[in-house]
């Protein structure tokens, strides 16, 4: 009989361990952020920017990222520089020192008269540190950068 209890437990624990381990599996979430950012200059072709962004799974995190800008076409006639911004790359970090990383790219419009820049940009997170390991998803960020100041609401899904 106890050989049979013995036998009964290893087989419910050799049930119970996979489904422990499935519960740990990535799952996709609906992610939001408002964000704002110092760009070290928002009219070079090559622009850093450090910033922090109020996010869901992250609470208040910090980040820096950087992309170049290139002009696609004259200005229009009022005034209005088309621009791609290619190759970017930013780095998220929660509070408790987790990173995600991502990559983005899109287009915008710059003021030739008032410096005011408008943007939209898809991103795709491209994995990261701690529960953001493996991370994986896409993103939609649309803003403007005025006085030197960029602000811009995010809104996507992450799997982590």
């Amino acid at each position: 009989m106890t050989l049979l209890r013995l036998a009964a437990t290893a087989a419910l624990a050799a049930l119970l361990v996979p489904a422990a381990a499935s519960s740990s599996a990535q799952e996709m979430r609906p992610y939001k952020a408002t964000c704002t950012a110092i760009p070290e200059d928002p009219l070079s072709p090559v622009v850093r920017a450090t910033g922090s962004c109020q996010a869901t799974h992250f609470g208040r995190d910090t980040f820096v990222a950087e992309h170049a800008v290139v002009p696609t076409g004259p200005p229009d006639a009022s005034g209005l520089l088309p621009v791609a911004v290619l190759g970017g790359r930013s780095t998220h970090v929660a509070a408790n020192g987790d990173e995600l990383h991502s990559a983005y790219s899109g287009t915008g419009t710059v003021d030739l008269a008032t410096g005011r820049i408008e943007f939209e940009l898809e991103g795709h997170y491209t994995g990261g540190t701690g529960r953001f390991e493996g991370a994986s998803g896409a993103t939609r960020l649309v803003g403007v950068v005025e006085d030197g100041v960029a602000r811009y609401r995010e809104e996507g899904s992450i799997t982590y």
